[in-house]
């Protein structure tokens, strides 16, 4: 709140933890102070009434897995029937429901995809009988799972040894949880999806005089220079010299952000009108052989791989 009032601020980039960006926002929004956020995937971000007014997120909303998700086990890997399981962990709700509005949606012919069951689960014993309890009955060929990964070890170990023999999906939060990673070979024929940031025509350069002048690149250095770049770049085109001194307003500014385009590092930028960035590549990957592999996609108008 003191950062918030401080007539001089403009903008802020944050690379903090999730919770306290969470818990910062509010006041940044209440002030229209223009709020980047490079490293937050919660869809909590920007999902505040109709979005936020002044809150950009240069990384991936988890919700963007949900699409590809769906159409790349019904129309890639022909699976029809699913049962979606999430935990509350890394907001798993609001993408395992997201993903259970795309998948039935999708279609081959009058086929549309099934969801038999959305429905949290944790590791508690109880939760684990009801889980086998509707695998049996049911007999998906799919299992779509959202939230942590001790949850999704815990519930892939549990289903295979009662006999499950179908698909166990997970998303790109939970592939890369040292609580699923610890399967090692266990997760096998396991699917996950893959999000990431694409890399722009100037990668190669940025990255080479980086490092020679700061040392290794750090897992978040691409987006963070492309959050200054973007706050700097919204200065040059809204603000004005008066006095010997530039001005630009809070409202301006973060309208500029929102309406200007921006070719940085990490590709092309642009945010849709929750502050989400619109240029993410997501990718249905399988685990084989030790690697996580791309699942080839089938050409719509033949069903052959593209």
């Amino acid at each position: 709140k003191e950062l918030a009032s401080a007539p001089l601020l403009v903008a802020v980039i944050s690379g903090a933890c999730p919770a306290a960006q969470l818990a910062a926002q509010p006041a940044f929004e209440d002030a229209h102070l223009t709020y980047v956020v490079i490293n937050n995937n919660n869809p909590a971000l920007t999902t505040g009434g109709m979005g936020a007014a002044a809150t950009y997120r240069i990384a991936w909303n988890q919700k963007a897995q949900a699409q590809e998700a769906a159409n790349g086990t019904f129309q890639n890997l022909d699976l029809r029937k699913a049962l979606v399981f999430y935990d509350s962990a890394n907001d798993g709700e609001t993408v395992a429901k997201d993903f259970t509005t795309n998948f039935r949606q999708q279609r081959q012919g009058p086929i549309p995809g099934q969801v038999i069951d959305t429905r949290p689960v944790t590791s508690a014993s109880s939760d684990l009988d009801t889980a086998k309890k509707l695998v049996k009955e049911f007999e998906p060929d799919l299992v779509f799972f959202a939230g942590s990964g001790s949850t999704a070890s815990t519930l892939l170990k549990e289903l295979k040894g009662n006999g499950y023999t179908g698909q166990f999906l997970v998303t790109d939060e939970v592939r890369q949880d040292s609580g699923f990673t610890s399967l090692g070979a266990q997760r096998e024929g396991t699917l996950a999806m893959q999000s990431e940031l694409p890399k722009g025509a100037g990668y190669d350069t940025w990255k080479e005089t980086y490092e020679r002048d700061n040392g290794a690149i750090g897992p978040l250095s691409a987006q963070a220079f492309d959050a200054a770049q973007l706050v700097v770049q919204a200065f040059d085109t809204g603000a004005r010299t008066r006095d010997n001194k530039t001005e630009i307003g809070r409202h301006l500014a973060a309208n500029v952000v929102r309406s200007y385009p921006y070719d940085g590092v990490t590709g092309r930028m642009g945010f849709d009108s929750k502050g989400d960035r619109v240029t993410v590549m997501t990718q249905l990957m399988t685990f084989s052989g030790g690697l996580y592999v791309a699942v080839p996609k089938k050409a719509a108008d033949t069903g052959t791989p593209a």
